[in-house]
């Protein structure tokens, strides 16, 4: 009598995954690769209703003929499972635009690191995105540019509001000379404080585009966004990003002409 070696499984979660049609084609394709087609399975949740069927067309063909509300075309999760009858390997994709879940089980060592190599290799390529970490590098650079433009913008308020007046409110009562005169920050220094602000206000813009541009997507019935980082963005967020600069630029353009009114009158 013989005993059977223990199953071995392997998880992991997969961020930021870009998945239109052809890429879900070429995930599937490795996935079930060494099972039979009766082996594997479709499903999707929708309205509290669960499709299943034996190919992702024909899944895609129920959704889209049943009388349920909402657009056919649009898919928040999608499940693929193919799994031998003796339970010796077994290969479980669950994908949703934020994170892609894998999970591969078998008997043989060989196989079942080798299959999840291979779906591993295959999301993680630059083309796909996909990454482990669940924090986005483009996001923590946002804050770090977006915190030096609030830092900046503050110094160019306090040279033209507060340094001025700090002088003469420091002086001793009497002191008269020129070291106690009421004297504004040159312009030249202003508009320098300003371009560095907006310079890092542009920057933290560039790198929420670039955060948004490379979320997870997931499109079951077409393809992907084609073109630069910039193209692959909803009109409502490249209007946003638009807007946050030209309201930057006015906020210290509006800064620094009261501050050059300040420095004529002085």
């Amino acid at each position: 009598m013989t005993t059977q070696p223990p199953a071995i499984t392997l998880k992991h979660a997969y961020h930021r995954c870009r998945l239109g049609r052809r890429q879900l084609d070429g995930l599937f394709a490795i996935a079930s690769s060494g099972f039979s087609a009766d082996a594997v399975e479709f499903s999707t949740e929708r309205h509290n209703r669960t499709f299943c069927a034996a190919t992702l067309d024909h899944l895609v063909t129920a959704v889209s003929s049943a009388p349920l509300p909402g657009d056919p075309n649009h898919w928040d999760n999608l499940t693929f499972t193919a799994k031998e009858v003796s339970g010796k390997c077994a290969v479980r994709v669950e994908l949703a635009p934020e994170v892609v879940e894998v999970a591969v089980t078998g008997t043989e060592p060989t196989w079942v690191y080798g299959a999840d190599a291979q779906i591993r290799l295959f999301l993680e390529d630059e083309a796909i995105g996909g990454t482990t970490s669940s924090r986005s590098e483009e996001r923590r650079k946002m804050r770090s540019e977006a915190s030096m433009a609030f830092f900046l913008t503050g110094l160019v308020v306090y040279a033209v509001v507060w340094f001025p007046g700090s002088r003469m409110s420091s002086a001793p009562p009497g002191a008269t000379g020129p070291e106690w005169e009421n004297k504004p920050v040159p312009l030249p220094g202003l508009i320098f404080l300003a371009a560095l602000a907006l310079y890092a206000a542009g920057n933290a813009v560039r790198h929420w585009a670039r955060d948004r541009a490379g979320r997870g997507y997931l499109a079951v019935t077409g393809e992907l966004p084609s073109g630069s980082w910039w193209k692959t963005l909803s009109t409502a967020e490249q209007l946003s990003a638009v807007s946050v600069l030209i309201a930057v630029l006015a906020a210290l353009g509006t800064i620094v002409s009261a501050g050059a009114d300040v420095f004529k009158g002085g």
